[in-house]
């Protein structure tokens, strides 16, 4: 059973190496790594004036 553990432990330690490996190599191709942005910088700019806008209609949060 201890066996089995020690194999499990080194795959899972050998599976976390190459993902780090991979995404480092992502990185220095200059891929970004994550989640997407939902807006866009024109949509994060437009963002105060419209959330301005909707308190002054008593709309909720």
């Amino acid at each position: 059973m201890i066996f089995r553990g020690t194999i499990a432990k080194y795959f899972l330690d050998l599976n976390c190496e190459r993902t780090m490996e991979g995404l480092k190599a992502a990185l220095a191709r200059g891929l970004k790594c994550g989640r997407r942005r939902k807006l866009s910088e024109a949509d994060m700019k437009k963002a105060p004036a419209i959330l301005k806008m909707s308190r002054f209609r008593g709309a909720h949060r």
